[in-house]
Order: structure tokens, then C-alpha cells, then sequence
């Protein structure tokens, strides 16, 4: 009896009598990277201890290890996506989208307070995060349920030419920027635990330096 349930559900939820297909991606890129500029402004809130300021932390070599992996993960998430996304692997969206709620859930409920020394909801930033991986889910599961279109665009941003290409297009270019920045955090604590930090450290501030005149 539940067999023939579980069956019909996914049958239904792969093979809908009516399908709605739209594209979504955009908006879920758009939750991910706010979640990424969340992460990355709000750091002081997902880890215990540092001054609250991203510059000073790394001019001293304080740059906290959950930071960076939280960085770290958010952008491979990004590029699941787009894996999948180009791909139109539905049931691989949808085994991703388990293992997002419940890895979402566990890291937000029980492994954050453990590490910040403050519950769930005292945590606004937290909070906050929280409420843009829901709306993610929930952009997500609609696409799983309709299915992706069955031409994906590959140029995302410039596919056109206007006011609002040109700003997404500088936007991803920030972000891109951010991203090579969070790769070289890995060098700074690196360098934290070996004689060379004070080296690494000044290339680590030359490649920020330019980057951020790119």
C-alpha cells in the first residue's frame, strides 16, 4: 500500500498531467547570491569571536574558519545549480533539494547556536539567511514540479542589451570578484598556521587590492 503511494507520488511529481514551464533559474541564481552577500557581510553572526569588521579580521589573521567555509559552499551550491540546471536533470534537482532542507536545517537549528554560543532566534542574520534559502526551496520545488524548458540559456545576463543587462552584468562581475576573494582567504589561514604569514598576507592584500580595481 505505501509502495504503491511513494510510486504514485513521484510518478505524479516527474509525469504532472499539466505542466506550467517557466524559467526559474534566474531568481534562484538571485537567492544564492544574496544569500553569498549575506554570508559575507554578516560573518561576525555565524561565528564566535573576531571584531565584527571583514577588514580588520583579515588585516590580523583572524579570519574565522566558518566563514570561509560557509563561502566556500555557497558558491559549489552555485555551481550545482547551474550544473543542473543546463543539464535539465530534474530528479538530481530533486534529490539536491533534500539534501539543501535538510542540511539547511541541521546547520541553522543545531549546529550554529553550538558554534556562535546564541540560539536560533536570537540570531537575526541567521534568521535572515534562513528566509532566502526558503524562498529558494520554494522557487526550487516549482521548477521540479514543471520541469526546466527545454531550451536553457547559457548567457544568463547578456542576452540582451539594456539598462538591466548592464547591471546584473556588473553585478556578476562583483561577484566574481568576491569569489576569487574567498578563494584567497584560504591562503590567509593557510599562512596563519606556517612562518610565511606575514608574506602571504601582503600578496593576499596586493591580489584584494586588485581585484578590486578590476
Amino acid at each position: 500500500m505505501y509502495i504503491k503511494r511513494i510510486k504514485h507520488f513521484f510518478n505524479t511529481l516527474f509525469n504532472p498531467p499539466v505542466r506550467y514551464i517557466k524559467d526559474l533559474y534566474p531568481f534562484m541564481f538571485l537567492m544564492d547570491v544574496l544569500c553569498f552577500f549575506v554570508v559575507s557581510f554578516g560573518f561576525s553572526s555565524f561565528d564566535y569571536g573576531g571584531t565584527g569588521s571583514v577588514v580588520r579580521d583579515i588585516s590580523s589573521n583572524r579570519v574565522p574558519i566558518t566563514f570561509v567555509i560557509m563561502l566556500i559552499v555557497i558558491s559549489l551550491m552555485i555551481i550545482i545549480d547551474r550544473a543542473f540546471y543546463l543539464r535539465k536533470a530534474v530528479k538530481c534537482k530533486f534529490l539536491y533539494q533534500l539534501v539543501v532542507v535538510i542540511f539547511l536545517h541541521v546547520w541553522i537549528f543545531f549546529v550554529l547556536p553550538q558554534i556562535t554560543y546564541k540560539p536560533s532566534w536570537l540570531n537575526k542574520t541567521a534568521q535572515f539567511l534562513y528566509f532566502i534559502k526558503c524562498i529558494y526551496l520554494l522557487i526550487s520545488a516549482w521548477q521540479i514540479r514543471n520541469g526546466y524548458p527545454t531550451l536553457c540559456a547559457g548567457n544568463l545576463i547578456t542576452h540582451a542589451y539594456g539598462i538591466t543587462n548592464m547591471i546584473f552584468f556588473k553585478l556578476q562581475v562583483i561577484f566574481i570578484i568576491k569569489l576569487v576573494q574567498t578563494f584567497n582567504l584560504l591562503v590567509v589561514l593557510w599562512a596563519a598556521f606556517t612562518d610565511q604569514t606575514e608574506d602571504v598576507s601582503a600578496s593576499f592584500g596586493d591580489i584584494s587590492f586588485n581585484s578590486t580595481n578590476c
